[in-house]
């Protein structure tokens, strides 16, 4: 039973040493694939290959979160 107990754990840290490095890998912010021409982002200085950690202080994991902050402080706004 102990034995079971002990390849459990160590299967468990095994399956989070890989979760952690894919996550480092592939990272959990936004990157930024391709742009239009006139992107506001591509204005702001953001080439395609980028990958937006924060804007405004607030963490960046998807599009939608960064059509958050769009949307609080409104298109023109510098988002730092």
């Amino acid at each position: 039973m102990l034995y079971r107990l002990v390849a459990l754990v160590l299967a468990a840290c095994f399956v989070a040493s890989l979760y952690a490095l894919a996550t480092l890998a592939i990272g959990k912010n936004l990157k930024v694939q391709q742009m239009t021409a006139d992107s506001r982002l591509r204005n702001a200085g953001i080439k395609e290959g980028d990958t937006i950690l924060t804007a405004r202080g607030e963490k960046i994991s998807s599009p939608e979160d960064l059509g958050a902050v769009f949307a609080e402080y409104g298109f023109n706004a510098a988002i730092p």
